[in-house]
């Protein structure tokens, strides 16, 4: 791609994935249902399109020049894992605090304790008792989606070189298929399934078309299609009415055509000066509001409440500042955190080099 083809990905897209990242973060606490936003779930197969254009467009020649599989690995892992952790930790304070006052481990926070140490190595939580509507991380219930993100973003760096575009398309309407027969005999096309082990297949399912998608539009770029120029600040307030359509086919439409359309369309068209700004800061700011929003519900809700707030309001007052409090997470922690595993491992390997020789 060219250089100004990707400031047109990333800079409108930066604005995509913010918005989706507030979304989310409404719809997991009571404000979801006050805003009307019972799809909000469908940001996350948003968020799998995505990255499957960014991967591809990050790390595609790098593998075809021979960054090996481990690398890979180890880029995505120092990516991802400093602020998963973070909110990990803040979960944890909130059961250590509950345990301090209470003087003991109630019962239903038993299976929150039991998780915390595949929580810490990133692994889904076994269901306690054959209980299969637990969720997969019940520390952070939202990092489910990363799991699989890295499930599929460790299948693509081992596989890249069969996925041709052909096979994509085909591998498309063949997931596309199933989607839709799930869709015809259930209403539903899964039920925001993914987050408990019950519903993990839905959630393979929805990685497995979006991502995949998303490489794809990749491929388009590069080929030099001509997309459409929209406005991107139509495109990126049309996301949050793509989720307000009232049918029950608003999910089937979304993830199968919506969302990927709506992808292809921001990543032709380049968002300028005011547009940009805000877009940048949003995407700067949008993992970490993802990753931490959960945990922070779990800690701050209880905290507000005793204040006099209610359970709303106490919502509200986090969505207000989760913005703010991402960014300087991203700055003071994430960043520097990441810098610091990049040159730890940089160093290593070079000794390791030095020590063949």
């Amino acid at each position: 791609m060219s250089h100004d083809s990707s400031k047109a990905i990333f800079g409108t897209l930066n604005g995509l994935r913010g918005i989706a990242a507030l979304i989310i973060v409404a719809f997991h606490g009571s404000l979801g249902e006050a805003l009307s936003l019972g799809n909000g779930y469908l940001a996350v197969d948003l968020f799998f399109v995505l990255s499957g254009l960014v991967i591809a467009h990050a790390y595609e020649k790098r593998l075809k020049s021979g960054i090996s599989l481990g690398d890979f690995v180890r880029i995505r892992l120092i990516r991802l894992y400093p602020l998963y952790i973070f909110g990990i930790l803040i979960s944890i304070l909130f059961l250590l605090l509950s345990y301090v006052s209470k003087g003991q481990i109630i019962e239903e926070r038993l299976k929150l304790f039991r998780s915390i140490p595949f929580a810490i190595l990133m692994l889904p939580s076994p269901p306690s008792n054959s209980d299969w509507s637990q969720g997969l991380y019940p520390l952070n219930p939202a990092a489910w989606s990363l799991f699989f993100e890295l499930v599929i973003n460790l299948v693509y760096a081992a596989t890249f070189r069969y996925w041709t575009s052909v096979r994509l398309g085909f591998g498309l309407i063949v997931v596309a298929s199933i989607l839709f027969y799930n869709a015809l005999t259930t209403g539903l096309i899964y039920g925001g399934g993914g987050a408990n082990w019950s519903s993990l297949h839905f959630g393979l399912l929805r990685v497995c078309y979006s991502f995949p998608a998303g490489v794809l539009i990749y491929r388009i770029h590069q080929r030099g299609a001509r997309i459409p120029i929209v406005p991107p600040l139509i495109l990126i307030t049309a996301f949050p009415f793509l989720l307000m359509l009232p049918s029950p086919w608003c999910a089937p439409f979304n993830v199968l055509v919506g969302f990927p359309l709506l992808v292809a369309l921001a990543s032709a068209s380049e968002a300028r000066r005011g547009i940009a700004a805000v877009s940048n800061t949003l995407g700067a700011a949008s993992y970490a509001m993802y990753a931490i929003h959960s945990p922070l519900y779990l800690i701050s809700v209880p905290t507000f409440s005793r204040l006099g707030l209610t359970p709303l309001l106490a919502e509200i007052v986090v969505v207000a500042c989760i913005i703010p409090f991402s960014l300087i997470i991203d700055r003071v922690y994430d960043t520097p955190i990441r810098g610091r595993l990049n040159h730890w491992y940089t160093r290593t390997r070079l000794k390791m080099v030095g020590l063949r020789q």
